[in-house]
């Protein structure tokens, strides 16, 4: 149990974690720091998270579920905070870098049903820069969304990278406003996509009515 919600451990999918650590090693393994994540830099980075917690509602005393949580980066903002990411590099670096959080930073696969045992287990479920690579995108997408809203108290914010942007990456996924409507179809109708902050990507804020 951490901070009064039930969590269980699972043994990880190691197929799926083994694959993507292939590849981000193979998209990002000269790089350091929030590069190796794939971010630009710390400023964009920081921009996004900024994004994330303007989501209306959120209290600084809310708990937060953090999917994909990289370095953990996302922790500095909120005392109730458990991050989890598939992959273990990622991990072993945030617990380094967050030793007062390590209890709350697990590598796990989210999409694992027996990983949390109910729904409305925290107030807001994030996701930052998880669903840029194109391959199983409609489906993994679809899916950890759907997950993070049933885990939901409140709502969940997430981003994309955007369609509207110049400079394409052949190997990411960039989302027009249709591709959001359709993975939220299934979801809620209680959704606002923003996409006034960087020219490659926009966030959707999704609540519970």
């Amino acid at each position: 149990m951490y901070e009064g919600k039930k969590v269980i451990v699972v043994m990880p999918a190691y197929k799926a974690a083994l694959t993507l650590e292939k590849t981000y090693q193979e998209k990002f393994g000269k790089e350091t720091g929030v590069r190796s994540l794939g971010w630009s830099n710390e400023h964009t980075q920081k921009i996004r998270f900024k994004v994330l917690m303007e989501i209306s509602g959120l209290e600084i005393t809310d708990s937060v579920l953090d999917v994909g949580c990289g370095h953990g980066d996302l922790s500095y903002h909120f005392d109730d905070y458990l991050g989890i990411d598939l992959r273990n590099s990622a991990i072993i670096t945030a617990r380094e870098k967050h030793e007062d959080k390590w209890k709350g930073l697990f590598q796990e696969n989210f999409l694992n049903q027996s990983v949390f045992e109910t729904e409305g287990e925290f107030d807001w479920c994030f996701a930052s820069g998880i669903f840029a690579f194109k391959d199983n995108w409609e489906e993994i997408t679809k899916k950890t969304i759907n997950k993070m809203f049933s885990l939901c108290k409140k709502g969940i914010a997430f981003n994309l990278l955007s369609d509207s942007c110049e400079n394409k990456d052949i190997d990411m996924k960039h989302c027009t406003t249709d591709d959001v409507s359709f993975l939220m179809k299934s979801v809620t109708k209680e959704y606002v996509i923003r996409n006034d902050y960087l020219l490659n990507d926009l966030t959707v804020y999704a609540y519970k009515s």
